[in-house]
């Protein structure tokens, strides 16, 4: 699988160095020539790490591509996907309704970490049991959905289990313009005085169902919100890029004058 090769590939980076890395470009190797160490062996060391954890990343990058299949769920939705903002989100215009699906940028990396623990066969190969990182990532990060018409907004924060849309909370808030109806609905639905209803799982199931089936009439399906999913993924993949960049920029180009005042 992708995700044990990934992690086989990183293990031997760092247990052996770059070398046996064979990505072909390390930062280390581009910045070189300038960099100016301030505190001996242990800065070095520091800007391996991060360098080869880099070429983990690029990895991961260059080796996952959009699925198709996902990516024809959301013909229908206009993609809001600014590098400067922590979320992607979905929007369709109706007669008498307007829809907004927000994903929010969430690494789960560390408990995915920590719940799948990498384990060696007798060849010495790392081996995960697990479906991967990605398929991980799907059932793990909340989807916002907000409907909105004259009456008022509907929000629902739905989690995925495998092909299945379970509610995690519903709310209505009957002034389609309040605050609620934010972009960050996490922190809306959380700091909402207003009565949020039972907890979604100890709703009647045909309420559920009934709730669901609407949902579905309107094209928010499981597979449009795996394509978000598998977005707001990669996306995050490119943030966590970028702070690496910065932090390795940082100490390789640390002012001497600076680090010893």
């Amino acid at each position: 699988m992708l995700r044990q090769t990934l992690l086989t590939a990183r293990a031997q980076v760092f247990k052996h160095g770059l070398s046996v890395a064979n990505r072909g470009f390390s930062y280390l190797t581009l910045l070189r020539p300038k960099r100016r160490f301030t505190s001996g062996i242990l800065m070095e060391q520091l800007a391996l790490k991060l360098d080869s954890e880099l070429g983990f990343v690029n990895q991961v990058l260059r080796e996952t591509t959009p699925n198709k299949e996902y990516e024809n769920a959301l013909r229908s939705f206009t993609i809001h996907e600014n590098p400067l903002l922590n979320y992607i989100a979905a929007t369709k215009e109706l007669e008498n309704e307007r829809i907004r699906i927000t994903v929010p940028v969430y690494s789960a990396r560390a408990s995915y970490t920590d719940r799948n623990i990498v384990k060696q066969n007798d060849e010495g190969e790392e081996k995960n049991g697990e479906s991967d990182e990605l398929s991980y990532f799907q059932q793990s990060i909340p989807t916002y959905v907000q409907i909105t018409n004259n009456e008022g907004t509907l929000i629902c924060s739905l989690i995925l289990n495998k092909d299945e849309i379970l509610f995690d909370s519903l709310l209505y808030d009957q002034n389609k313009d309040s605050s609620v109806a934010s972009t960050d609905l996490a922190q809306a639905l959380r700091k909402s005085s207003k009565y949020r209803g039972r907890k979604a799982n100890k709703l009647p199931d045909l309420l559920k169902s009934s709730l669901l089936a609407y949902l579905e009439e309107n094209e928010i399906t499981a597979q449009v919100i795996r394509a978000l999913i598998s977005r707001i993924w990669r996306k995050e993949n490119l943030s966590y890029k970028s702070w690496l960049e910065n932090i390795l920029r940082y100490v390789l180009f640390q002012d001497p004058s600076k680090s010893a005042s």
